[in-house]
């Protein structure tokens, strides 16, 4: 496995200039006023928070923890964030109990986190973060690889039953992991062979998914949902307990819809799936997910929930990150 490394920058204007898009967005006030209003919030509404430690939290109320969903949101590529969501997970497991931490990731790699968090093994979570680090993506960083070891050690604490449990709410990322799932969930069901769109699902198994194979795959899966709708009972015979799981990832990878319906689509399926309907959840999403109003007519994942009529949407609390002095991995063609 190649090295996880930070690429460190500062990148202190660029936040300057998005902290003041924001503060523009969401006042009408002038330029002065603005100043005036923050600047009086922030000298009687502040804490420091140890990163590496305990903490109050004073500034969260018995309101605060009434919520259901719980959204904290970044610029994605900073150093701070990644330790924060941990020690804000870790609060607000301890004052109500939440432990459905609902991520920014696709079925297949939530399912490896949770092995990873269940058995300590390294494996499952090196292999996330390796596409990532292939990938150039900001979230492929060390940074966030200490999170997960820092999750997986609170986690022993907790008791059997109220274990943290991941779910990946994105549409597809890694194809590779979500073929390695589907070979895992046919194994775990016995399959051989003998359904023919099943046999050829599976001989994807045996190469590194590019350019070219990926087209080809997903048309394929495409083909397969279609079957698998027609012939619904044939598949949950082959693949038994773990027919939803198989569904799953493949309707996920055939779906032509936009990625914010994916997330929002997910979340539904989901939350009926596990019960949710009086569960405590918790994400680390970048800045638009969480969003709760229209951006530039657009609805987040966060704003949609927000809109169903769903018994959470109005117990939905977002808090954004916004980095005065930190870190960066964004690589330095995207500044």
């Amino acid at each position: 496995m190649k090295k996880i490394t930070t690429n460190t920058f500062n990148f202190l204007a660029n936040q300057f200039h998005m902290l003041m898009i924001i503060l523009a967005t969401l006042f009408s006030q002038n330029a002065a006023a603005q100043d005036s209003t923050y600047a009086d919030y922030l000298s009687k509404n502040n804490e420091k928070i140890a990163l590496d430690g305990k903490n109050d939290f004073a500034l969260f109320d018995n309101n605060f923890y009434q919520n259901q969903v719980f959204f904290v949101s970044e610029s994605h590529g900073y150093y701070k964030p990644h330790q924060l969501d941990a020690e804000l997970f870790k609060q607000i497991n301890k004052k109500n109990g939440v432990r459905y931490y609902i991520a920014e990731v696709d079925f297949s790699q939530a399912y490896y986190i949770n092995k990873y968090l269940n058995t300590g093994n390294e494996d499952h979570l090196k292999a996330i973060y390796q596409h990532w680090y292939n990938e150039g993506a900001q979230w492929g960083s060390k940074t966030g690889f200490e999170k997960w070891r820092s999750l997986y050690s609170y986690n022993l604490t907790l008791a059997k039953g109220k274990k943290i449990i991941v779910l990946g709410l994105d549409e597809a990322q890694d194809l590779n992991m979500n073929v390695k799932m589907l070979t895992e969930i046919a194994q775990a069901a016995k399959y051989k062979t003998g359904n023919k769109m099943v046999d050829s699902l599976l001989s994807f198994s045996t190469i590194n998914l590019d350019n070219d194979s990926t087209r080809s795959f997903i048309k394929f899966t495409r083909r397969l949902v279609t079957d698998i709708s027609a012939n619904e009972n044939a598949y949950k015979k082959i693949f038994k307990n773990g027919y939803f799981d198989f569904q799953f990832i493949l309707k996920n990878i055939a779906s032509k819809k936009g990625r914010e319906n994916k997330i929002f689509e997910n979340f539904n399926t989901l939350y009926t799936e596990y019960k949710l309907v009086n569960q405590k959840m918790y994400g680390f999403w970048g800045r638009f997910h969480a969003m709760q109003d229209s951006i530039n007519g657009g609805l987040s994942f966060s704003a949609m929930l927000k809109r169903t009529s769903l018994p959470l949407a109005n117990k939905i609390i977002s808090i954004p990150v916004f980095c005065v002095e930190s870190t960066s991995m964004i690589p330095t063609q995207f500044l």
